[in-house]
């Protein structure tokens, strides 16, 4: 695994910004989290959830209904481009990664392949169906603004589907799917009270808000 914390400086943020709606920098400031015991870290959790589904996953869902009862769906394209922000925004939290420049690669392989092994049996190495689904779809729709090679984006189906060069993925069950992982690392989160897991989800929100924890090398 790639070193972690290293790239670009943490930047000040101003005290009143906020980082999710209702919770501001100076209220994650005043919180006691050194200690990851301590209570203030519910609250904590609180806005992060709040912030991931303000962000992502409120959206996505009202693209979905929008499309409940249609024959022909026309926003699998959105959906996948902000569900893509997801996955990589989840495993950079449960990584401690505070920038992801270059790593976007190895942070959405490695999700793929350890959150869902069961459609990405095959790891995350080059070539990997990780790696291949990485490169049609997050790739190719955030870099160019749709899939590349034989990727179709469906309304039924399997949540995944990998035939020969062909890679069918089902936008619905792929957000749900998305959203049950969300909810399994906020119960991992509240269950946790060592330094790892909850160490690294707070320093990627320290940096988030402007503080630096990474000590100098």
């Amino acid at each position: 695994m790639s070193s972690k914390g290293k790239g670009k400086p943490v930047l000040p943020v101003p005290e009143d910004m906020e980082i999710a709606p209702g919770h501001t920098v100076a209220a994650w400031k005043a919180l006691g989290l050194d200690d990851p015991a301590n209570p203030d870290w519910m609250q904590a959790i609180t806005i992060f959830e709040t912030r991931i589904r303000r962000r992502f996953i409120d959206p996505v869902d009202v693209l979905i209904a929008h499309e409940i009862g249609r024959a022909r769906g026309t926003f699998g394209f959105a959906i996948l481009a902000i569900d893509c922000l997801l996955v990589e925004t989840l495993q950079g939290f449960r990584d401690g990664m505070l920038d992801h420049n270059r790593m976007s690669m190895e942070l959405f392989r490695r999700f793929l392949a350890s959150r869902w092994p069961g459609y990405f049996d095959d790891g995350d190495g080059k070539d990997s169906k990780a790696d291949r689904f990485y490169k049609a779809c997050r790739c190719g729709i955030h870099h160019s603004g749709q899939t590349d090679g034989d990727f179709r984006v469906r309304l039924s189906g399997p949540l995944i589907e990998f035939s020969g060069s062909r890679v069918d993925v089902n936008r619905t069950k792929f957000h749900e799917a998305l959203k049950c992982e969300f909810d399994r690392y906020l119960g991992e989160l509240a269950a946790d009270s060592t330094v790892g897991l909850r160490g690294n989800f707070k320093k990627k929100m320290d940096a988030i808000c402007g503080i630096s924890t990474v000590a100098a090398s």
